[in-house]
């Protein structure tokens, strides 16, 4: 299965609204943005998971973050080589 995001891609993205459970976000998490999908969200705080378990650092490695560390949501994305498909 293909990977929701690639290298390379560019992400166009709101911080004017919560964080609703699927949608994709960046959070700021040890002093990285890290981008990673909300799977759950509760008393404001979310748990955000990697569509790759196995490769993914996220809240099964340092728990759930709260929702104020979310910088954007992300609502769309552009492919800077359109030779990717």
């Amino acid at each position: 299965m293909r990977p929701t995001l690639l290298p390379g891609d560019l992400l166009v993205g709101v911080g004017t609204r919560s964080a609703a459970l699927g949608d994709i976000v960046v959070a700021r998490v040890a002093g990285r943005s890290l981008i990673k999908r909300v799977a759950t969200s509760d008393n404001g705080s979310l748990t955000i998971l990697g569509d790759n378990p196995v490769a993914s650092t996220d809240s099964r490695h340092f728990g759930s973050v709260p929702a104020t560390m979310v910088e954007a949501i992300v609502i769309g994305r552009i492919w800077p080589k359109p030779s990717r498909v």
